[in-house]
């Protein structure tokens, strides 16, 4: 069974989990005081850096957030889920297509989904959602990955959005929201493989960098959504 399927199948196990014995009943109100902290009424998902292998598709970072939204949702921690991203490159459809055909076959109903298809970096997804997020109540989270966390929080201090957006790791949501030890072993497994690649190495790089020049010199990412317009408009 391929990776993919692999996030497909367990997110359906983990509503089938039953953990019983003192341990669980011990953690339970630590859980629960965690799980407080996942309740927003939208979790916003966009894509992950895609390199040029990615032409036509989602790559595993992308899917493991958008597990955490189902996962958040299903648990029923969130009332829907925004998607985000274009067309790029040699794609045949949007980002924002791929995420909820993704979603539904996760189990999330289409109605609970919605999507936007213009951004088309970081700065371009905070950008948009600082002009559409008074819709959900000016509550809501946008899911990434430890990598890039350090670049999100920099732009939402730029864009004034501390009191509105909460930021959350897909490995935050796991760990909170998948309480069996053999499921979220699997799931660090996966995580860990992804961490060790040389996608990772080059996206954490990537991420270290931009952190850095929007904290001291582009608070908003104006600049470097510029350069990203520019670098997709020459990369077909």
């Amino acid at each position: 069974m391929g990776i993919k399927n692999k996030i497909i199948f367990m997110v359906f196990n983990f509503e089938n989990s039953n953990n019983s014995g003192t341990e669980q009943v011990e953690n339970e109100k630590a859980r629960e005081q965690k799980e407080e902290l996942l309740h927003y009424n939208a979790i916003i998902v966009a894509p992950a850096y895609e390199s040029q292998e990615h032409k036509s598709g989602l790559d595993l970072n992308t899917r493991l957030r958008l597990l955490g939204a189902a996962l958040d949702y299903k648990k029923g921690f969130a009332e829907r889920i925004v998607v985000g991203g274009t067309q790029i490159r040699k794609m045949e459809e949007t980002f924002a297509d791929l995420m909820e055909k993704n979603l539904i076959k996760l189990g999330v109903p289409k109605e609970a989904i919605d999507k936007e298809t213009d951004t088309f970096d970081t700065s371009s997804q905070i950008n948009w959602i600082k002009n559409h997020i008074e819709q959900y109540g000016n509550d809501a989270a946008i899911i990434t990955d430890p990598a890039q966390k350090a670049h999100i929080d920099a732009l939402i201090a730029g864009f004034d959005l501390r009191e509105k957006l909460g930021v959350l790791t897909y490995e935050d949501l796991f760990e909170t929201l998948v309480p069996d030890e053999n499921d979220n072993k699997r799931l660090r497994a996966i995580i860990a493989k992804l961490h060790n690649s040389s996608y990772w190495t080059r996206f954490e790089i990537i991420e270290k960098i931009e952190a850095i020049v929007v904290k001291y010199l582009d608070p908003k990412g104006e600049k470097m959504r510029k350069m990203a317009r520019y670098r997709l408009k020459n990369d077909k």
